[in-house]
């Protein structure tokens, strides 16, 4: 399967979304097993994403990876339609108040009623256009 076409215009366009994360692979060690295997999506200005699994199901792994602190083995991770896959490490602290992640607190995990506890992961300022 090919990755779909998509238009990425920059910051300053409005047709490129906030993040967008393409066949993603991360793998645990060269020839390992996937943790992650071909995951696509992607966050406009102002949405919010929810990851919702099992446990070690990847959720952490691919914030992990768009933050920079996991390997990306394939794929490709955009932020404002800039490849930020394998940015440097000056690359990423110039970021750091842009990509945040939001955890649930350890007590959010048993939920009444059998609700599923979430994870949240968005871009910090993405509700807002930048100045």
């Amino acid at each position: 399967m090919s990755a779909p076409d998509t238009v990425s215009v920059g910051a300053q366009g409005t047709d490129a979304p906030l993040l967008e994360v393409r066949n993603l692979v991360v793998r645990y060690g060269k020839k390992g097993p996937a943790a992650v295997d071909d995951v696509s999506f992607a966050i406009a200005r102002g949405e919010t994403l929810g990851l919702v699994g099992e446990s070690g199901s990847g959720k952490t792994t691919i914030g992990r990876a768009i933050l920079g602190l996991q390997p990306v083995s394939d794929g490709q991770i955009l932020f404002e339609g800039r490849d930020i896959t394998r940015a440097s490490v000056a690359e990423r602290r110039a970021l750091q108040g842009d990509l945040l992640v939001a955890q649930p607190a350890p007590g959010d995990r048993r939920r009444p009623h059998g609700a599923a506890p979430r994870r949240r992961c968005r871009p910090r300022g993405a509700g807002a256009p930048r100045e």
